[in-house]
């Protein structure tokens, strides 16, 4: 049986499908794009800017592949069951993984003494968002964080493993339980520590408030959620979908949190949803478009108006005062419904 497959990026998407469909077991392909390469590029730089790689890596994805390394003008992808055996911070400790294959690390509180509340940090996009790097899964966003918060929190980071540059912690066409494995992981490390579930806050920025905002209206957690991605409109008509999201998830982000909003209980949302935002960020307006100005009433969300805010990427570094403000108002069973504005 192929352990790995040696491909040509101007190979036909039919050819390469049939290569790979009948060899079930390859775990790694290497991908040879010389002939579409002029510069010193990986094969996620490529598929930005040319449709027929990016077709053939979005085939790559649906079928497990994640992008790992480049050497010249090569890129080298994994399968995601391999993760085990071949990333080198699980391989020595560093990331722990579990039967899912969901790569987590879990820290316990800073002065040692017994945890009884815990914080999910969800990721981000990467700061280098088209890096080989298997760590574009992995944004370790707030490093200092658990210095700001109480001292008996643990702190458990899940990575975003799926898609191309991230699932948004959600099912992907190849990951289809991956919501459900998430919610399983968190469950079991929160009763594994004894944590009841309303000493439980999920917090993220970006793709990872994505994450926070939609695995809190799957489970009922208090969640902190820093300018979410809840469409995928904005990135894929205005930045030629930036995040790879077309033909990688089994529904939109809009089906996905319409859905969750029509299901949500507003009195639970009052209790457990913070929401941190700019009007300077374009995601602002389809927050409020995609949840629905009910729900936004419901929840507690602090609108910035932080002149440093030009753009999305801007609003997480420039409210992190808000953001553990919040984050501690959820730990000591603090709510506030409506909208906060700063100064």
């Amino acid at each position: 049986m192929k352990k790995s497959l040696d491909l040509d990026i101007s190979l036909g998407l039919d050819y390469i499908k049939d290569a790979i469909e009948s060899n079930p077991h390859v775990k790694y392909l290497h991908v040879d794009h010389s002939s579409r390469n002029k510069k010193d590029e990986n094969i996620i730089l490529l598929a930005r800017k040319d449709k027929a790689v990016k077709e053939k890596l979005k085939y790559f994805t649906n079928r497990g592949f994640l992008t790992y390394t480049r050497r010249d003008k090569i890129s080298s992808l994994v399968h995601v069951s391999e993760l085990k055996n071949l990333w080198i911070p699980v391989k020595n400790g560093d990331f722990l993984i579990n039967e899912d294959g969901l790569v987590y690390t879990y820290s316990p509180p800073l002065d040692g003494r017994k945890v009884k509340r815990l914080l999910v940090v969800f990721s981000s996009i990467a700061t280098a968002p088209s890096t080989s790097s298997l760590m574009r899964y992995f944004e370790h966003n707030f490093k200092s964080i658990q210095k700001y918060i109480p001292q008996d929190v643990g702190l458990l980071r899940i990575a975003d493993v799926g898609g191309v540059v991230g699932g948004y912690y959600m099912n992907t066409n190849y990951l289809i339980n991956n919501e459900k494995n998430i919610q399983n992981l968190i469950k079991k490390i929160s009763q594994e520590k004894e944590i009841e579930q309303k000493n439980i806050v999920l917090y993220g920025v970006s793709k990872g408030g994505s994450g926070a905002l939609l695995h809190s209206l799957v489970g009922g957690y208090k969640s902190v959620c820093v300018d979410p991605i809840v469409a995928d409109s904005y990135y894929e008509k205005f930045m030629n979908d930036a995040h790879f999201t077309i033909g990688t998830f089994p529904e939109s982000k809009e089906q996905r949190f319409s859905r969750l909003v029509k299901l949500s209980n507003i009195e639970v949302v009052r209790e457990t949803i913070s929401i941190v935002t700019s009007k300077n960020s374009p995601q602002f307006s389809i927050i409020y478009e995609t949840l629905g100005d009910k729900f936004m009433q419901a929840a507690s969300v602090f609108i910035s108006k932080n002149e440093n805010i030009k753009d999305h990427p801007d609003v997480g570094p420039n409210t992190i005062h808000a953001t553990v403000m919040m984050i501690n108002m959820a730990f000591y069973n603090l709510t506030l419904s409506g909208t906060l504005v700063s100064i």
